[in-house]
């Protein structure tokens, strides 16, 4: 992926205050809309005058091409993004962090109404100690970060020793397999007509696994996983698939059988577009 670097003085801002329980967390910065340049400073002023954010780092940031699971032409109507990583020691619990983040994309005039619209300050919590959460309001680690390069390449300014608590690989290990030679993707899943969808419609070589057997044999090799499964077909094979493709010590995309077909195939795309 092509990008521009930015430079920011690293930020490394401690404040005398201890706690009985603390945590490093790690937030992702992107913005594409208005002074994104501007928007990031005043992001880590916010974060930084609250106080339970006893320690502050961020990242050089850089300029990267919007990522929208489309056609080059409809990426290149977007203007690029300006991204950065954010490493806090913080005494908020997972909940508490997320919700001072909403609140600071709002005083920004963010508006979360389209997945891949352009936007004014996007806010991402990615990582929360070694903590792995699944809920209505947030999923930590954040569920498309293993593979996506304008993410994890900031991030190794200030976090490249940062465990990825899914995959168990540090933010450095990640970006190292992104640069594997390999192209191959693997589609584990037990839906054949959504996988003949997606090997019609997607340009890499994608190998589709319907059984473990299948799945360890192609997954050595594989630069992302894609775990897609119908729910009201899982029979025991799937189910043991199943756990072996979320476990992956490796970049896995999660896919909700509720998004369709199309929306689906639109996500694999755009993660490989990430991972360039």
């Amino acid at each position: 992926m092509f990008f521009r670097r930015f430079f920011f003085s690293s930020l490394n801002l401690t404040m005398n205050q201890s706690s009985p329980k603390k945590a490093e967390a790690l937030i992702a910065f992107g913005a594409n809309q208005g002074d994104a340049e501007s928007t990031l400073r005043k992001t880590v002023e916010s974060l930084q005058n609250a106080p339970q954010i006893l320690e502050l780092k961020c990242s050089q940031a850089v300029r990267t091409k919007a990522i929208t699971g489309q056609s080059t032409d409809d990426s290149a109507s977007q203007s690029e993004y300006l991204n950065a990583a954010i490493r806090v020691l913080t005494t908020w619990n997972p909940g508490e962090l997320h919700r001072a983040m909403i609140e600071i994309e709002k005083e920004f005039g963010r508006e979360r109404d389209e997945h891949w619209a352009p936007r004014t300050i996007d806010l991402d919590l990615l990582i929360f100690g070694d903590q792995q959460i699944r809920s209505k309001e947030l999923t930590v680690p954040h569920p498309r970060m293993s593979f996506r390069r304008f993410v994890l390449e900031p991030a190794l300014d200030v976090a490249a020793d940062m465990v990825h608590p899914e995959s168990g690989m540090t933010l450095q290990q990640l970006v190292d397999h992104l640069e594997k030679p390999t192209q191959n993707i693997v589609l584990a899943t037990n839906d054949a007509s959504f996988a003949d969808a997606v090997v019609a419609n997607v340009p890499s070589t994608v190998h589709v696994a319907s059984t473990v057997n299948a799945f360890m044999t192609e997954a050595v090799n594989a630069k992302l996983v894609v775990a897609y499964f119908n729910q009201t077909n899982l029979d025991e094979e799937t189910e043991k698939l199943t756990r072996f493709a979320y476990n992956f010590a490796g970049p896995t995309l999660r896919l909700d059988e509720t998004l369709g077909d199309v929306h689906a195939t639109r996500e694999i795309l755009a993660a490989i577009d990430a991972m360039q």
